[in-house]
């Protein structure tokens, strides 16, 4: 293989955050990450534990499969030396030209705080296996990255029932997944549902709306509940003081930010931190 030739390739992928890649971990380590887009990760080998948003210290294991929403954060502590291949999906989701990922979807279900889990089949250990091959030979090109996420989900569709399927992709399920991916993409850069719905081009009544129309909720209480998670996130994974979490958020003062955490978590910020042993 010629890999000087691909090397300089304008489409071979020279990024920190390729659209494949594998990631290594020893035992004892840590790793926190904020993530933009939809991940897809596949435990290859050794086990951890991982927290995101409301979902805390998971186990995971070789074999496993788990997907992590956009713009989340996630927080992992490696029990066993451990690899992940991680699969970043930067655009909405499609399973095939004949089944779209709506087809899964029913207004009304709740969102699980939990992450759904599938198992690796022996058809896709084959697959992974040699995706990983060829990538430690050299091929990163950007375009033949795409076409193996694409083959990716054709046998997630092929090979999983509908049932399983549904439950691993909940986090990210909708209506409509265009409009889902921009809110799960942008979220983060707005503060108001004005700026959301001037981000998008809608008037605000018409932007909440298709909100409703595709999420159930208005897209205020969706960003608060998007908002409790991340806190409560930070509060049981992070050292950041009760002070800087709440100047994170935006909170005038600690009584403040101790009101929302009692109205929307349930109890006050360092009762929380306290309950899981920090």
């Amino acid at each position: 293989m010629n890999i000087t030739e691909h090397v300089v390739c304008g489409n071979y992928e020279k990024g920190n955050s390729p659209l494949i890649e594998t990631i290594t971990f020893k035992k004892g380590e840590t790793l926190k990450r904020n993530i933009v887009e939809s991940e897809m990760l596949f435990v290859r080998n050794g086990s951890f534990h991982i927290s995101y948003q409301k979902v805390s210290r998971q186990f995971v294991y070789k074999g496993q499969i788990m997907l992590l929403p956009p713009a989340c954060h996630f927080y992992i502590e490696v029990e066993e030396d451990a690899s992940i291949m991680v699969f970043r999906i930067n655009s909405s989701i499609q399973l095939c030209n004949s089944f779209a990922i709506e087809n899964l979807f029913k207004q009304g279900e709740e969102t699980k705080d939990e992450i759904s889990l599938l198992e690796v089949n022996e058809r896709l250990d084959y697959f992974l296996n040699l995706l990983s091959h060829c990538i430690k030979d050299g091929l990163k090109c950007t375009y033949y990255y795409k076409l193996k996420i694409q083959e990716l989900m054709y046998y997630l569709r092929v090979y999983y029932s509908k049932e399983e399927l549904k439950g691993f992709f909940s986090s990210v399920l909708t209506k409509d997944s265009v409009f889902a991916n921009f809110v799960y993409k942008n979220y983060a850069k707005v503060k108001t549902v004005q700026q959301f719905s001037d981000l998008y081009g809608y008037s605000q009544s018409s932007f909440d709306k298709q909100f409703k129309k595709v999420f159930g909720i208005s897209a205020y209480q969706w960003m608060i509940d998007q908002k409790s998670k991340q806190i409560y996130h930070k509060l049981i994974c992070s050292d950041n003081s009760l002070a800087e979490i709440a100047f994170e958020y935006d909170f005038s003062s600690l009584s403040q930010f101790s009101d929302f955490c009692k109205h929307y978590l349930g109890d006050p910020p360092g009762r929380i931190r306290r309950r899981k042993g920090r």
